[in-house]
């Protein structure tokens, strides 16, 4: 069965894609426990709304399907991915049969059947993080700058050297609450990094500051806004949460004078990403930079078009880059031996080469 990865090859048809994409994939040991973890909470979920204790594939499926109409089209599908993982489960189990499996499908409507397309239910409003701006233009930036420049206060001083950086080094919000400059190379904590998450890429990460592109004055505010930083957060007893809250919420303000609706100092970030993008950067090189273990992460930031066009000013210590993991698409294509557009992957694997200056 040509396109059918062997491991898929004994579900029958309505178990063989984890999505409503119509795709077989090869699903990592992460994503089946993720999809796991999903399902036991569904299945919990389930038990509280109907009071029954012993929950079937058959009444998770209904009890998915009757969520729908709260639930964005993302929200769905991970659903119906844990419903049908749930399904898979008790297929190698012997406890389900190939027809209550379809049977399962066609409650999710994932089947595809001449011109029938997969059920998708009205999306409910967006939530969290989007419809936050994820761009900013450098004119916009410009104006937040001038407005704390005329603030005049201990924190306007800060968020003005934040903003005028945070562009151009893709630090999160809460990594400049603890970030040093070491000579030319800016020392991150990671905000995302555990032992345990496998998010972030390491504990700290190391950009070193490009001498053609960072001038002395540069290095000098960047110094002095550091400096700002944790002069702050001693007169506050040391508590950073308490001075990034002051700047987020001037920033907020001064942004919207600016006319950027729904920014955060996220944008940032996500600005910096766009402009590496822009300037020429791959996903491994970016993903150095911004702390990510996963190029995958960066699906979900800024785009290229969105970049200013500007030659970066910062490089990532080779060795982290060396240790970006592909995503889960590139990883399957690579157990499966198929050809792969990221060609030099093997290469960035192998030993990196010194940071230095």
């Amino acid at each position: 069965m040509d396109g059918i990865p062997a491991s898929e090859i004994h579900y029958p048809p309505a178990l063989r894609t984890p999505d409503l994409g119509g795709r077989t994939r090869v699903r990592s040991g992460q994503t089946l426990a993720a999809y796991r973890k999903r399902y036991a909470q569904l299945l919990a979920a389930c038990k509280r709304d109907t009071g029954v204790q012993t929950i079937g594939v058959l009444a998770l499926a209904t009890f998915v399907r009757a969520k729908a109409p709260s639930l964005r089209h993302a929200s769905y599908r991970q659903y119906v991915a844990a419903a049908l993982q749930f399904a898979r489960d008790l297929f190698d189990r012997g406890m389900l049969t190939a027809e209550d499996a379809e049977l399962v499908a066609k409650t999710l409507r994932i089947e595809r059947t001449g011109d029938e397309t997969p059920f998708l239910p009205p999306s409910a409003p967006a939530r969290t993080s989007a419809k936050r701006a994820k761009k900013i233009t450098e004119e916009s930036l410009a104006m937040v700058i001038q407005g704390a420049v005329k603030t005049n206060t201990r924190t306007a001083a800060i968020l003005a050297g934040v903003v005028h950086f945070g562009a151009h080094l893709g630090l999160r919000p809460s990594e400049w609450m603890q970030a040093r400059l070491d000579g030319d190379v800016l020392v991150v904590r990671s905000a995302k990094f555990s032992n345990d998450n496998g998010r972030g890429i390491a504990e700290e990460r190391r950009l070193l500051l490009d001498r053609r592109r960072f001038t002395e004055r540069e290095r000098t505010n960047l110094a002095m806004t550091l400096g700002l930083i944790h002069c702050e957060i001693d007169r506050t007893g040391g508590d950073s949460s308490k001075v990034l809250r002051r700047i987020s919420r001037m920033f907020a303000k001064l942004s919207a004078e600016a006319g950027l609706k729904q920014a955060t100092l996220r944008v940032l970030r996500h600005q910096a990403r766009s402009n590496l993008a822009a300037a020429g950067l791959d996903c491994p090189a970016i993903a150095g930079l911004l702390g990510h273990a996963s190029e995958a992460s960066q699906a979900v930031y800024g785009h290229a078009r969105s970049g200013w066009g500007e030659a970066p000013c910062v490089v990532a210590d080779p060795a982290l880059v060396a240790k970006v993991r592909p995503g889960a698409s590139l990883s399957s294509k690579m157990r499966r031996g198929e050809a792969i557009s990221w060609s030099d992957f093997s290469k960035r694997q192998a030993a990196a080469p010194a940071f230095s200056h």
